[in-house]
């Protein structure tokens, strides 16, 4: 996140500078909450926690069925946790470790990444037309 931040602040910045300031307030405003719904994805995505699961040294009676001991973890883990080796810890829902939010997906901020990643491509798309002035007269 410390990447993409800044990587973000000044790319859209010159969009904001260059490449807006010629075009009607409808497409600013479009632009605006692309590049807003983009960085809220983001800090949902790098500020959540992903579903990171307590230690349990002794394997649940109740509802146990399925957990299985994780010798990297020194855990008891449910169905669908794995252990994430570059955080540390057993994520519920476990999908990867994304280097451009600095965090673990998991089940609790998968939607906020992707809706982090589906704004992004909204957002490069919307740069790339903007750059090449393919929104000439919009």
């Amino acid at each position: 996140a410390c990447i993409t931040f800044p990587l973000i602040i000044v790319v859209e910045t010159f969009a904001a500078l260059y490449l807006l300031p010629r075009h009607s307030a409808w497409l600013v405003m479009l632009w605006a909450l692309s590049l807003s719904l983009m960085v809220g994805g983001l800090l949902g995505t790098s500020c959540r926690d992903p579903g990171v699961l307590r230690r349990t040294l002794e394997k649940p009676e109740r509802g146990g069925g399925g957990w299985r001991w994780s010798d990297q973890a020194r855990t008891y883990r449910p169905p669908g946790a794995q252990y994430d080796s570059d955080c540390g810890v057993v994520i519920e829902g476990f999908d990867h470790v994304c280097p451009w939010t600095g965090t673990g997906i998991g089940a609790r901020n998968m939607n906020a990444f992707h809706t982090f990643v589906s704004c992004l491509c909204v957002c490069l798309i919307f740069d790339v037309l903007l750059l090449v002035g393919a929104l000439k007269g919009v």
